[in-house]
Parts: structure tokens; C-alpha cells; sequence
């Protein structure tokens, strides 16, 4: 897995927030998706949707550009966590 944290979004509205992107895959794999972003979000206190998207939906662009839909699948904190992703004590 890799990690980018200083992400630089020209079509972003502002600098308030920020993005970090996990790169991890293969795209297909739905199960194995959800199960690393929650295993993600078990180890860091983020409290808004995560969303997974595949390069070429990166390379289509946002709503911004036009495109609807620029993710395959989003993960809402209140979803309950799997047990194998629970924070261990």
C-alpha cells in the first residue's frame, strides 16, 4: 500500500481541507476493499464518509468536471466495524 498526504487539488474550493490517498487494490475486489477501508478507519479518528475510487474514475475527473459518479464504493463511519478491524485496547 502507498500513501500521499500532500495531495495538491487545483479544483479544490479552498485549503481548509485536506486529502490523504491510499493507493491499494486490485479495483475489482469489492470485499477486500471494504475490508482494508475499514480496517483504516479502525485506526484513525475520521468521523466523515471514505470513498474508494479506481484510477481511471481519477483520471475521468469530479463533479466538478462533470462527472457524476467518481467512486466505486463508500464506507459512512456509522456503519458498524467489522470485528476484525475493532481498535484493540
Amino acid at each position: 500500500m502507498k500513501v500521499s498526504t500532500a495531495y495538491d487539488n487545483p479544483r479544490a474550493g479552498g485549503k481548509k481541507n485536506g486529502v490523504i490517498i491510499f493507493y491499494c487494490g486490485p479495483h475489482w475486489d469489492k470485499a477486500k476493499m471494504m475490508r482494508i477501508g475499514h480496517e483504516l478507519l479502525a485506526q484513525m479518528p475520521y468521523n466523515f464518509h471514505f470513498a474508494y475510487k479506481a484510477d481511471w474514475q481519477t483520471l475521468e475527473g469530479t463533479r466538478a468536471t462533470g462527472n457524476r459518479k467518481n467512486n466505486l464504493y463508500v464506507i459512512n463511519p456509522s456503519e458498524e466495524q467489522p470485528k476484525s478491524s475493532q481498535s484493540k485496547s
